[in-house]
């Protein structure tokens, strides 16, 4: 009976042993979310050293104004943030912080990701490999499509700034939701968007 009482003892001691780590591990990617959150918002509130890049200008009408013209576009906002190493373009590589700040679809079958990049822990000039880091899955085919085109100084980013920019796909137009992949360092991470309930939702594939 005091073997079994024992066993019972040191089975509970590695549950409570095992569930105590989980949760230190859980605590630890929390706060690396948080020290993520906060890192936007001190560079979103200092000028100093900071860029943004729209890298979008509108082109002037026949009148000489530089108006935007109406079109119909389904806008997502998210709130999605993940940590990605610099391409090796530029030495050294440092971590950098992206956050997709909205993804939207014209009329026109044109999806619009718009990114914000924070390096905040690089030294010197480096470079977010945007064409890598975002697609759209093609379920049907299995090859998945990269942007069409990057706007944005994403190749060049001076150290402790901020630059955003979009990244362009163009889709058929009828339709009316994607899966957009993103290729972080930790994971690989599916987003399901529904542009005619305009909201999103990550998912898991295969």
């Amino acid at each position: 009976m005091k073997g079994f009482s024992r066993l019972v003892l040191f089975l509970t001691l590695i549950v409570l042993v095992v569930g105590f780590f989980m949760v230190l591990n859980r605590l630890s990617d929390i706060r690396g979310e948080i020290q993520t959150i906060q890192l936007a918002l001190d560079l979103s509130g200092n000028s100093e050293g900071q860029i943004i890049s729209e890298g979008e200008e509108n082109e002037p009408s026949e009148d000489g104004s530089t108006e935007p013209q109406e079109s119909s576009v389904v806008g997502i906002p998210t709130a999605i943030i993940f940590n990605t190493m610099s391409s090796p373009t530029l030495q050294p590589q440092t971590n950098i912080a992206v956050i997709v700040e909205n993804v939207s679809k014209s009329d026109d079958g044109e999806v619009l990701v718009r990114l914000k990049a924070f390096t905040s822990e690089a030294s010197s000039y480096s470079a977010l490999p945007v064409q890598d880091l975002v697609e759209i899955v093609n379920l049907s085919s299995g090859v998945n499509q990269r942007p069409a085109d990057v706007k944005g100084s994403f190749s060049s980013i001076p150290p402790k700034s901020v630059v955003s920019g979009t990244a362009v796909f163009r889709v058929s137009l009828t339709q009316r939701s994607i899966i957009l992949q993103i290729n972080a360092d930790d994971e690989i991470r599916f987003y399901q968007f529904n542009f005619n309930k305009k909201t999103y939702k990550e998912i898991v594939l295969g």
